[in-house]
């Protein structure tokens, strides 16, 4: 859903609210609700202030919050860093 919505490499607000708001009726809350909480969610993930959540705040939050071992999330993390994919 990051890439169908983001133009270039990162979301704004309005942006990581449409991603979300795929998930509100799986999580049974209302629209308004789901606004509130994405909105919330971005200034948590925007971790540098700039307005944008790009892919690597994007997935570095997700992998922490995801529930894996921290080693799983140490190694999740640095294979997103990876860009030229020498490991």
């Amino acid at each position: 859903m990051f890439n169908n919505v983001a133009d270039g490499f990162g979301v704004g607000v309005d942006e990581i609210r449409e991603i979300c708001s795929d998930l509100k009726d799986e999580l049974n809350i209302s629209r308004l609700s789901m606004d509130s909480k994405s909105t919330a969610l971005f200034f948590c993930f925007d971790t540098d202030k700039n307005g944008l959540i790009d892919a690597l705040e994007f997935f570095s939050t997700i992998a922490i919050l995801s529930g894996m071992r921290k080693l799983e999330i140490i190694e999740f993390s640095l294979t997103i860093y990876d860009f030229d994919g020498t490991g």
